[in-house]
């Protein structure tokens, strides 16, 4: 194997599509992780990479609908329900039951396949003033395929609405928000000749804003403390750190005009972007039931000015680099460096087990 070759330039694409990123076969964060974790799992991910669960599908629809919403408006409905307004006034034939007046009505058979005794007196009704429920949900089911549509259940979409409307209540999130441009991919090199990409939630001139949703099981710690742990445990340093990194190399790289920018034409706008490369990287927690707590939190690689940098972000940056390596050695040699098919436990992988032998003795 060899590295693999760029088939989109080195910059930053503020046009680029879900279905295109996704598809572009570059080292990202969910790579680097599948990698640290085991080479089996990563070659098994590039060869079938993860399909969206119910869970993964209300995230994705949280994004578009805070990140993109006209998108979210195209692409999210929910099921058709006869209590909508258009049906007001109507008499709606849902069953059997509901057809057999209208069947009694004309003079026509009232036993039979339910699709058959609909067709039959299909003629005799008046679409002003019955609906054939049957028709409503078919004519439905060919418009979401035809437009490509998501559907999601009445609780997803009640939820939905429910947390938009907390947003636009709170006084100090609307910021986060403001001025940027969301969905924004990049491409860079990395120092090990690896292409490298990913996608950022949401860019502002001066700082990144990444929507994550959160679900709460645990009542007896404080809401604050969880979200800090999740940021940890989640490994959502890690995607900071490639951030940072992503966006320092192509900034520079565009500032020195060996990279470029696609899609984005405010020069004003991309003047500000390109003038720090260094950027704030804060998180918008989501909680998708209610009552809807939302709570911005930002990562910093350092506390004080000129001091080093936090452990969390160092720790992000070595498992980074630690993984492209890896990832590179196994390009090159068709073997995952540091895998064995049997290894050896020590002492040393055991540090519990010595503390309690040190107090023993």
């Amino acid at each position: 194997m060899t590295i693999q070759q760029t088939q989109k330039g080195e910059g930053i694409y503020f046009n680029m599509s879900a279905e295109e990123y996704f598809a572009l076969p570059y080292f990202s964060r969910s790579l680097a992780q599948k990698v640290r974790f085991s080479g089996q799992e990563a070659e098994y991910y590039i060869k079938n990479p993860t399909k969206e669960t119910p869970a993964m599908e209300l995230g994705t629809a949280l994004h578009s609908l805070f990140l993109e919403p006209e998108k979210f408006n195209a692409t999210y409905v929910k099921n058709p329900s006869i209590y909508h307004e258009k049906f007001h006034g109507k008499k709606i034939i849902q069953t059997v039951d509901d057809l057999k007046p209208y069947l009694e009505q004309f003079g026509l058979k009232k036993s039979g396949k339910k699709e058959e005794l609909i067709e039959s007196v299909r003629a005799y009704l008046n679409p002003a003033e019955v609906v054939i429920w049957d028709d409503v949900k078919a004519n439905f089911e060919r418009e979401v395929i035809a437009l490509n549509q998501k559907v999601l259940s009445d609780d997803d979409f009640t939820n939905l609405e429910n947390i938009c409307d907390k947003f636009n209540e709170s006084d100090n999130l609307h910021y986060l928000l403001q001025n940027g441009r969301s969905e924004v991919a990049i491409i860079w090199k990395d120092k090990t000749g690896i292409i490298c990409k990913c996608r950022l939630d949401y860019i502002q001139p001066d700082a990144v804003i990444d929507v994550k949703s959160y679900s709460i099981k645990d009542f007896n710690t404080p809401l604050i403390d969880q979200l800090r742990k999740k940021t940890i445990f989640s490994y959502y340093n890690l995607q900071y750190a490639i951030y940072a990194e992503a966006l320092e190399t192509a900034i520079n790289a565009i500032n020195l005009g060996h990279a470029e920018i696609h899609g984005e034409t405010d020069q004003e706008w991309i003047d500000a972007f390109l003038k720090n490369p260094k950027k704030q990287f804060v998180i918008l927690y989501v909680r998708t039931s209610a009552p809807y707590q939302m709570q911005a939190l930002e990562l910093r690689p350092s506390e004080v000015e000129g001091a080093g940098e936090n452990a969390y972000f160092l720790v992000a940056l070595q498992i980074w680099h630690g993984s492209l390596a890896k990832y590179k050695h196994f390009l090159q040699t068709g073997k995952w460096l540091g895998e064995n098919e049997i290894a050896v436990l020590r002492d040393e992988h055991a540090p519990n087990i010595m503390w309690q032998q040190s107090l023993e003795d």
